[in-house]
């Protein structure tokens, strides 16, 4: 009897991790391709873990400079998705790389989105009018911009699996965490007076537009700004009590603090490259608020 018993669980647990090899073998080979982590977010938010979700850009890398490496366009090749803003340099191939893949979908996420535009080199849009210009390719750090990008990930998803109750359910909990990280950044804005920001690399406007402030950068058109362009910044920053200075995980802070060595302001990190897109906005509003 107790021979039997044994034999009964250990017909168990191999049936289990049996069933458990299957299910991670089936999870290794849907493989989901994003270019930057706070995208991975919002697709991880709603999917859970029924993908391997892959990103282009490393941390610590810079979007806008990034050269994607042969075992990445293998990936973006073997992808059942492909979530991408179209706006920087790297992404503008990528519909192109799998135009003939009928296996794999595209989907361009700055799709209803209002472009702003941005004197940053690096941020061309070769495909679009405004390409003279440039355009600012920072969409992911507003949260209205967030809700639009998270609905295009959705509709793409249950495009393709159109009885999941659980994208459905996991896609309305992403949508009321942004109305709440929402409610709480405006409130936060509301209770202080200010209407301004200073930052390195002028990479919040999408954020600034949406909540009525105002960013002044450093930087101009990727490059430090000049004898000139710093002492009218300092002139400004004085005028409007401004004494700190913003800038992004990825720009090393010798450089910022260098750039910034003639004026009195604190150098704070903000990262919007993180893995969680939510949380990292408000914590780049208590800075600003001085929470």
């Amino acid at each position: 009897m107790r021979y039997m018993t044994t034999k009964i669980l250990l017909l168990v647990v191999v049936l289990v991790l049996t069933l458990s090899c299957n299910e991670q073998q089936k999870n290794e080979g849907k493989i989901i391709t994003t270019t930057i982590t706070p995208l991975k977010f919002i697709v991880e938010s709603i999917t859970e873990d029924d993908y391997s979700v892959n990103i282009i850009v490393p941390q610590g890398a810079s979007p806008e400079t990034y050269e994607m490496t042969a075992r990445q366009v293998i990936n973006i090749e073997n992808s059942e998705f492909v979530f991408s803003l179209n706006l920087l340099d790297f992404e503008k191939g990528l519909s192109k790389r799998i135009k003939n893949n009928n296996l794999t979908t595209y989907v361009d996420l700055s799709s209803g989105i209002e472009l702003m535009s941005g004197k940053c080199t690096l941020h061309d849009h070769a495909d679009d009018e405004d390409a003279a210009h440039g355009v600012d390719p920072h969409i992911w750090t507003s949260i209205s911009n967030l809700k639009t990008i998270s609905k295009s990930v959705y509709d793409a998803i249950i495009a393709k699996y159109p009885d999941s109750l659980k994208y459905t359910n996991n896609y309305n909990i992403l949508i009321d965490s942004l109305d709440q990280a929402d409610s709480l950044i405006r409130n936060k804005l509301a209770k202080s007076d200010v209407k301004h920001f200073l930052i390195y690399h002028p990479a919040l406007g999408y954020y600034a537009k949406e909540y009525g402030l105002t960013q002044i950068a450093l930087e101009n058109e990727g490059k430090e700004p000049n004898v000139k362009e710093m002492t009218q910044v300092i002139d400004m920053a004085n005028e409007l009590n401004l004494n700190k200075i913003l800038y992004q995980k990825e720009f090393r802070k010798d450089v910022v603090v260098s750039a910034t060595k003639d004026m009195n302001g604190e150098c704070c990190e903000i990262n919007i490259l993180g893995g969680n897109i939510i949380n990292d906005i408000v914590k780049i509003t208590d800075i600003i608020v001085n929470e």
